[in-house]
């Protein structure tokens, strides 16, 4: 089985195996935990236009406009999540489409993406294209899986199994209760030296803890989030 393929293709979205709306859902503990280490970064958005790459059901507009947000935009691939945001979320500008495909209608100043580039194999033309979507000096943030975490054993889980790609890439087929998932992890350094490629200077890291720890005593990283702003 083509794990890459699986992990990289956009019609995963739509599977009957997962409710995103039920997944994304306002009290659901995965939505407050991204939420609440993207407000421990941004302390305001007054006035700035903002893109969510791979906005999903919206999870983060209702925090993107209580943060100032003047204009708010976004695209995911899944045509069932943009359904559910055209029925929730008034003004918003949303579309069905990937990153390769997207054009943004106005240049922002700010880009989030979170838990995206798990389905994303060239970091270089990904960065390239975000890097288009904003102003000079505006800010990228975005939040990527842990390599070492989510290709090791884990009590949510059923089942996992890696595929080694090339310099340090793997890709991965996770088996949960509720649905499978295909997923790309690679080393931290290999997303940072592309965003530096393609015009972005990192300006702060933060290593995420597990939001439940095996060992309380010793919570591992298992998401990393990455403050980058555009240079060039």
């Amino acid at each position: 089985m083509d794990y890459l393929k699986l992990a990289t293709d956009p019609a995963q979205y739509d599977s009957p195996e997962v409710n995103w709306s039920e997944v994304g859902r306002e009290d659901s503990p995965s939505r407050q935990y991204f939420q609440s280490h993207l407000q421990s970064i941004i302390t305001s958005l007054k006035d700035k236009k903002v893109l969510d790459i791979g906005c999903g059901i919206g999870q983060l507009f209702k925090l993107l406009k209580e943060m100032g947000a003047s204009e708010i935009y976004g695209f995911d691939p899944s045509q069932k999540n943009i359904d559910f945001v055209q029925s929730n979320y008034k003004g918003v500008n949303v579309q069905k489409n990937t990153l390769q495909n997207y054009v943004s209608p106005v240049s922002v100043d700010v880009c989030i993406a979170v838990m995206v580039f798990e389905h994303i194999f060239d970091l270089q033309e990904a960065f390239n294209k975000i890097n288009s979507f904003l102003n000079l000096k505006g800010l990228f943030y975005l939040i990527i899986g842990d390599k070492s975490y989510n290709i090791g054993p884990r009590a949510d889980l059923l089942s996992i199994d890696i595929m080694e790609i090339r310099d340090g890439v793997v890709t991965t087929k996770t088996v949960r209760e509720s649905w499978t998932s295909y997923d790309i992890f690679r080393p931290l350094q290999n997303t940072i030296s592309a965003a530096e490629s393609a015009g972005f200077l990192l300006e702060e890291q933060k290593e995420l803890p597990e939001r439940i720890p095996m060992d309380p005593s010793h919570p591992k990283t298992c998401c990393h989030l990455l403050v980058l702003r555009k240079v060039k």
